[in-house]
């Protein structure tokens, strides 16, 4: 509903708090995990290459930082697999996570997919690593 009666020019600081706070969730929940916890104070970047096995990934999977218009960008050559969830749900954590004020077109559709991308690798989590 927010997208629809947010101004067309209006920031999209809301959207990116709520995709940030799925991705700290989900980084929440790798690390928790009473399977295989990671070391303390791993990077989110080293906690996916600790539980890649469990998690079903590669262990190279890049996270890296990058901006937020090429995540954006990126989705059209996205498919569904969960090790694309976990790939995007790293990226807009690395890069919500130092900064919030990203130019970008941000509709509902791609919102919508990048939200799915987040709760998915949070319920893969979950399934994964915890009984």
């Amino acid at each position: 509903m927010l997208f629809d009666i947010r101004p067309v020019q209006g920031t999209a600081e809301p959207f990116f708090l709520h995709l940030f706070k799925g991705c700290v969730l989900f980084e929440s929940i790798l690390k928790g995990n009473p399977t295989n916890p990671p070391p303390l104070n791993s990077t989110l970047g080293n906690t996916l290459r600790h539980l890649h096995v469990e998690l079903g990934i590669p262990a190279n999977i890049d996270i890296g930082n990058t901006n937020f218009p090429d995540i954006v960008a990126d989705l059209a050559g996205a498919d569904d697999s969960i090790q694309t969830a976990v790939q995007f749900t790293g990226r807009i954590r690395n890069t919500l996570g130092h900064n919030l004020g990203w130019v970008v077109t941000l509709d509902k559709m791609h919102y919508h997919r990048l939200f799915r991308m987040v709760s998915s690798s949070c319920f893969h989590a979950i399934s994964c690593l915890y009984s």
